[in-house]
């Protein structure tokens, strides 16, 4: 399963966010290296290191040619053809797959579990064009995470969210708290996950209710 520790990153001091980045940076992620400047200039760091020697490189792979897209290649990988942007949207998509399942699952096993999943499934459910069973088993998980999906640079099919979630990336890897995210058009400010800003529905307020005494 795919962790999720996109809610404690921000909450860790600025130098142990920045240690955070570089081990994700060492693991293939090229997007650390921007969120490292964002940090270090809110915060008023000397820039690290590894951001100047990241920095130096991409410089020359720029006016080289070597942009993501053609023969650059992502820290830590080897292989012909592996860019640097590809390779990340590579484990970007397996991540948000996986964790797409997993939330719906865990939205399966108690409707009250919902705030973490897919955003456009959450609507989808307030809106009525979505009902929530004790009853669902994996195939509905896959069809409910492809739902949430569709639209998205990540939507995929139920085969392709089957092998993502059983699929392994690096410990340091997330999504949804870099702003190189944002800037590179993969999701908005809010992200894909999490509820709308929104009260749930009456109806959808009376089935919580109701489960919730239930299990008391």
């Amino acid at each position: 399963m795919i962790s999720d520790n996109t809610s404690s990153f921000h909450t860790l001091p600025p130098l142990e966010q920045l240690e955070h980045l570089s081990q994700a940076y060492d693991d293939g992620n090229p997007l650390a290296a921007h969120e490292a400047i964002n940090i270090c200039q809110i915060h008023r760091l000397p820039t690290p290191s590894w951001v100047a020697t990241a920095l130096q490189k991409t410089f020359v792979d720029f006016y080289s040619g070597n942009v993501a897209g053609t023969t650059a290649k992502v820290v830590g990988t080897k292989g012909k053809g592996n860019s640097v942007l590809g390779d990340y949207m590579k484990m970007a998509k397996v991540y948000v797959r996986s964790r797409a399942y997993y939330t719906v699952r865990r939205w399966h096993a108690n409707p009250a579990d919902y705030q973490d999943m897919p955003r456009a499934l959450i609507l989808r459910w307030f809106q009525g064009k979505e009902k929530w069973s004790a009853h669902y088993v994996l195939d509905d998980a896959l069809r409910h995470a492809h739902v949430s999906l569709n639209g998205t640079i990540f939507q995929a099919r139920m085969s392709a969210i089957r092998k993502a979630k059983s699929q392994k990336l690096p410990e340091s890897f997330s999504f949804g708290e870099l702003q190189a995210e944002v800037c590179l058009g993969l999701r908005d400010e809010r992200g894909i996950f999490g509820a709308p800003d929104i009260d749930p529905p009456e109806h959808i307020g009376e089935l919580l209710s109701r489960i919730g005494t239930k299990e008391k």
